[in-house]
């Protein structure tokens, strides 16, 4: 079986862009009192860099970076790229030339972005739901207690339910 190495080269432009707009999501978030998904966040980028710098790169020492750069740098950047967008991001990557850095067929290309895009980033999602379920059923976005808590699994019968509205409780909703 043929071994995938991910391999990333890119100008340092792409980290400020990034950088510019986790600042201004962060912004919008506040501004917007979303004070759940802010801490959640920043609670998942702690967890990210402990397990992906702390372990692979310093205990297992799996993760390389070429001399003069800091990996711990480069991983935090890493982990703006996020679940949502990362299907797109590998295939942009993979057509500008970046992702395909040192990989010679076409065959190599597809199994990285395969591999990388939906297996490798999206294994934690059951568990991010599950967290995410036991976490709104005790709290508000404001970080509130709710007033009618549930449990996981009637949180996620709730997240479930087909939610319907008709046209005259949307009239009703906008109506002063």
């Amino acid at each position: 079986m043929t071994e995938i190495i991910t391999r990333r080269q890119f100008a340092p432009l792409y980290i400020w862009l990034d950088l510019t707009f986790l600042c201004l999501l962060f912004l919008l978030l506040l501004t917007r009192k979303k004070y759940m998904t802010i801490a959640v966040g920043f609670t998942m980028a702690i967890v990210y860099m402990v397990m992906d710098y702390g372990i692979f790169h310093l205990i297992c020492h799996s993760r390389s970076i070429s001399d003069g750069y800091s990996l711990f740098w480069v991983l935090l950047w890493i982990l703006s790229i996020g679940i949502l967008v990362q299907f797109g991001w590998e295939a942009g990557l993979l057509l500008g030339g970046i992702r395909s850095a040192g990989f010679a067929t076409t065959g190599e290309k597809l199994l990285t972005l395969t591999v990388n895009s939906l297996l490798e980033t999206n294994l934690g999602m059951p568990y991010v739901y599950w967290i995410f379920a036991a976490l709104t059923g005790k709290w508000t976005e404001t970080l509130r207690l709710r007033e009618d808590r549930s449990t996981v699994t009637e949180r996620i019968a709730e997240n479930n339910r087909p939610k319907v509205r008709t046209f005259r409780a949307a009239v009703r909703s906008v109506s002063p």
